[in-house]
C-alpha cells in the first residue's frame, strides 16, 4: 500500500484511536477496564514514554497501534492495533507493525511483546510472520488475552 503513510501520535486523531479499537474489541469481545483507562487519556501513553502511530490512507486515519513503555524502558508492549473494517486485508496492519519494529530498533528498544487472542487468526499469523514467538502468559491484564508473543531486537 504505497498510498499509506505512518505518522506518530497527533491529537487530531485521538478519537480515531478510540473508535477503531472500540469497534474491533466490541465485535469480538467486550470492553474491559484497561481499555477504558487507555481510551480516556491516550496522551498518557505518549507522556509516559510510549507512542501511538496512525496509518493514513489518502489523508484519512484508517489504522492505529500503540507502543506502551514497560518497566525497564527497553521493554515495550504493542497494544491496541486496529484497522478500519473497510481497509482490512490490504496490508495496513503489517505496515503498522513493521513501522513499530523499525521505530523500536531505531530507538534501541530491545524487547517487544503483545497479548492477543487466538480468535484473531490473521493477527496471529502476522505476528509470527514478522518473527514474534509465542510464550506463556503471565500477569495478563485482559480477560480476552489467551496468546502472548515476544520479539527481541
Amino acid at each position: 500500500m504505497n498510498d499509506v503513510r505512518i505518522i506518530e501520535y497527533d491529537p487530531l486523531y485521538k478519537d480515531v484511536f478510540v473508535e477503531l479499537n472500540k469497534e474491533w474489541i466490541s465485535y469480538y469481545f467486550k470492553l474491559e477496564p484497561l481499555d477504558y483507562e487507555l481510551f480516556s487519556n491516550p496522551e498518557k501513553i505518549v507522556n509516559e514514554g510510549g507512542n501511538i502511530f496512525f496509518a493514513l490512507y489518502k489523508g484519512k486515519a484508517v489504522g492505529t497501534v500503540a507502543l506502551l513503555k514497560k518497566e525497564s524502558g527497553k521493554k515495550y508492549e504493542i497494544s491496541k492495533m486496529a484497522v478500519a473494517q473497510e481497509h482490512r486485508g490490504k496490508g495496513i496492519g503489517e505496515k503498522l507493525l513493521r513501522h513499530v519494529l523499525e521505530f523500536s530498533e531505531k530507538n534501541k528498544f530491545n524487547h517487544l511483546y503483545l497479548i492477543s487472542n487466538t480468535r484473531l487468526t490473521p493477527a496471529i499469523k502476522l505476528y509470527e510472520k514478522l518473527g514474534f514467538k509465542q510464550i506463556p502468559i503471565e500477569n495478563n491484564n485482559y480477560e480476552r488475552g489467551n496468546y502472548k508473543a515476544e520479539i527481541f531486537l
